[in-house]
């Protein structure tokens, strides 16, 4: 009988290593209590969210996928912005008042002699001095008014006529700037003397006299 008798510490001392052996095997068992205690108020705020999510209504739910799509939008646009920013090429500073004031000199005293403004000069004046354009521009229309009316002389003196009441015009004229009337002027004596260099109607007629047409004599 002794032989079949059970060693009681033989036996408490397997029970310890089948709980080691548990605890290895499952590391969740082996977390302390005060984590387990830590995660409790987590888990009870995730069931709750859960709970409130699912009383929501569809209408609720609606506005709220709405919102979030407001403010995707609203973020969107910044980014956008923002990049528009880096990416926009810096500003052209305008030139000192001085350097404007010299090449409006420039462009003047070129138009007294007959020239005509270039499509850069009238960008710059539109950039720098929009209010000389208009000014400088309406010389230019008043030659090519003056032209339109010398293209109706049918005689030099008439031409000349023409001339002298344009210029006087200029002269007299309230522009609110002496020194455009100056600049008009030479816009007009340019027109005329394209004027002098076209050949007249007349003269075309004695370079090449007309031909008297041939009478029919066919009957």
């Amino acid at each position: 009988m002794a032989d079949f008798l059970i060693d009681p510490n033989r036996y408490q001392h397997r029970m310890r290593q089948n709980q080691q052996t548990e605890q290895k095997k499952s590391p969740q068992a082996q977390e302390p209590e005060e984590e387990k205690e830590a995660k409790k108020p987590e888990e009870q705020a995730a069931r709750q969210e859960k709970r409130a999510e699912r009383r929501r209504t569809p209408e609720e739910r609606r506005m709220d996928r709405y919102h979030g799509l407001v403010n995707w939008l609203r973020e969107e646009n910044r980014r956008r912005l923002e990049e528009l920013r880096r990416t926009k090429p810096p500003e052209k500073k305008k030139p000192p008042i001085e350097e404007i004031r010299l090449k409006i000199q420039e462009m003047r005293s070129k138009l007294r002699k007959g020239g005509r403004l270039t499509g850069e000069e009238k960008a710059y004046l539109a950039r720098n001095a929009p209010e000389e354009l208009a000014k400088l521009l309406q010389a230019e229309r008043e030659r090519s008014a003056f032209k339109a009316r010398l293209n109706g002389c049918r005689s030099k003196e008439e031409a000349d006529h023409a001339y002298q009441g344009a210029c006087t015009s200029a002269m007299t004229a309230d522009l609110g700037d002496p020194d455009l009337s100056s600049v008009i002027i030479g816009q007009l004596s340019a027109a005329m003397r394209e004027m002098e260099e076209k050949p007249t109607e007349a003269q075309l007629e004695r370079q090449e006299p007309r031909r008297p047409r041939a009478l029919d004599c066919k009957g």
